[in-house]
């Protein structure tokens, strides 16, 4: 059986994501979801203001890089955060030190 891990979970409704909303420090997997955790009236403005700047500057939707060998924790589809087995500390540390 292979377990799926993923970078993020959704702050409304818990389940693991490799993509969807971010709005500040806010990440939801949906429309839907972001809708709940800010409300209707926030999400249409940041929507709005992306159409007609091509922009927002605090609500966009992404895709999170697996590079899994940085992540010290990641999630599985239920949102329960595990300790990630692909983890890499001596990389992260190199990085960190700029070597």
């Amino acid at each position: 059986m292979t377990i799926q891990y993923y970078s993020r979970k959704c702050d409304c409704c818990d389940k693991g994501m490799e993509e969807g909303y971010m709005a500040e420090s806010t990440i939801a997997c949906s429309e839907k979801c972001m809708r709940e955790l800010l409300s209707d009236e926030a999400f249409e403005n940041g929507m709005k203001e992306w159409k007609e700047n091509g922009d927002c500057d605090w609500l966009f939707y992404t895709e999170w890089e697996q590079d899994w060998g940085l992540e010290e924790f990641l999630y599985l589809e239920n949102g329960a955060e595990v300790k990630n087995p692909f983890f890499d500390d001596d990389r992260l540390k190199k990085l960190y030190r700029g070597a």
